[in-house]
This record gives C-alpha cells, sequence and structure tokens, in this order.
C-alpha cells in the first residue's frame, strides 16, 4: 500500500510570518544566545506549537543547500571532515533546522545570501545574490549523498542525536532564551490577524528598546 503523504505543515505565508518575527528578534538577540540558526529554529518549532498546533522539534547536524551556479553548482554547507575523510557535523560545526510531520522546514533559509557572505567558503569570491525563499522539504528529499547535489535548491540534512542535545542543551542554559520565546509568542499572530510592525520591550534594568518587524519578502521556495 502507498504511504500518503502529508500535506507541508505551514504556507509560504504561514512561513514567512514566522520567519519575520524571528529576523526581528534575532537582530537584537543573535549575540546573546548564539547560534542564529539555532534561534531560528528553537522559536520557529515554539510557534508551530504555540499558534499552529505542530509537533515541530529542533535538530542539528550536518546541511548543505545548492544556492547558486555560474561555471558550476555552489554548495553552502555546515559540516567537517574527520579523520577518515567522512563529512560530519560537530558541536563547533553544524546546522539547527525543523522537523514536523516528515517535513524539514529551515527558517533560516531566507537568510542564505548573508550566511553565505560570511562563509569562509567565499571569502575570496564575488557571489551573486541569493533570493531569499522558504524551504521546507519532505524528509526523503533530503536524505540524499552530498555527492548528488547538482541543481539549486536541492539539499541534503541528517540529523546527529548527540549534537543536538549539547546544542539544545547549551541554549537553554542562558535565561533569555525563555524571555525570548515569549516574545515572539506575543509578537506573532496567524493569518487572518494582523501582526504589529514593531514591539517595545524593556530589559532587566528597565531599559526600553523597539524590535522590528522585518520588511523582507519572500519569492517562492527553494
Amino acid at each position: 500500500m502507498k504511504r500518503k503523504r502529508s500535506a507541508q505543515p505551514l504556507t509560504l505565508y504561514q512561513y514567512a510570518r514566522i520567519y519575520k518575527v524571528i529576523q526581528g528578534l534575532s537582530a537584537r538577540f543573535t549575540k546573546n544566545v548564539g547560534r542564529e540558526c539555532v534561534l531560528f529554529s528553537v522559536l520557529g518549532a515554539a510557534l508551530m506549537h504555540k499558534h499552529y498546533r505542530k509537533d515541530a522539534k529542533v535538530i542539528c547536524g550536518l546541511g548543505a543547500v545548492i544556492v547558486y551556479e555560474t561555471e558550476s553548482p555552489f554548495m553552502l554547507h555546515w559540516f567537517e571532515k574527520d579523520d577518515q575523510g567522512r563529512c560530519v557535523a560537530t558541536r563547533e560545526t553544524f546546522h539547527a533546522w525543523v522537523e514536523c510531520d516528515g517535513w524539514v522546514l529551515d527558517f533560516m533559509a531566507p537568510n542564505y545570501h548573508e550566511a553565505l557572505q560570511t562563509s569562509p567558503q567565499v571569502a575570496s569570491l564575488t557571489v551573486p545574490a541569493i533570493p531569499r525563499k522558504m524551504l521546507q522539504k519532505r524528509v526523503e528529499q533530503v536524505e540524499g549523498d552530498l555527492g548528488g547535489l547538482e541543481r539549486v535548491g536541492q539539499a541534503v540534512f541528517y540529523g546527529d542525536q548527540e549534537v543536538t542535545t549539547a546544542v539544545i542543551d547549551k541554549a537553554f542554559e542562558k535565561p533569555q532564551m525563555d524571555d525570548i520565546i515569549g516574545i515572539a509568542f506575543a509578537w506573532h499572530r496567524p493569518l487572518p490577524s494582523s501582526m504589529e510592525t514593531s514591539m517595545t520591550i524593556t530589559d532587566d534594568l528597565g531599559k526600553l528598546s523597539t524590535l522590528r518587524l522585518a520588511s523582507r519578502e519572500l519569492v517562492g521556495a527553494w
């Protein structure tokens, strides 16, 4: 019997709303809580739980995506090679994403252009603009071999339980993370409700700061 495939967990508009809230928070908090991909994934999964009733979980591990092609495909990747030459994730070199109902969602995908600009892979290269797109693919679509990545949009993601546990435990050691999740819950609103374009928050010392909803528009999916 052929297995029925579940529909993608989020529409493009739902994904974009979550992304814009997280991007607005990332601009203020990433330096306080660590890696950007961790913040995007933790908040993305939390908002999917809270506002869309989705069983979403954060996964960390090896990741790679073909993001542009000129003379040859270019792979943005997150992994190292071990002593035996195998590509692996480590606690220092990894990517974080969300898995839900057999789908992989990378809420940081609209920021692949910025990720590429800061990557040592392209330190001496001039790269084209990478479009801001959603990444939401079925798990079986991203379980291939790295050597099989040939076309723009193709991706590989393999989770590592040890790395995931270490990264998530470290993220929640910082008290700011629970506070940031609370702000995300208060700011994000599912369609058709409108969302405030800015939010004023107060830190522990009573200092006010204003968060801005990201205005970046997404142009499709990888």
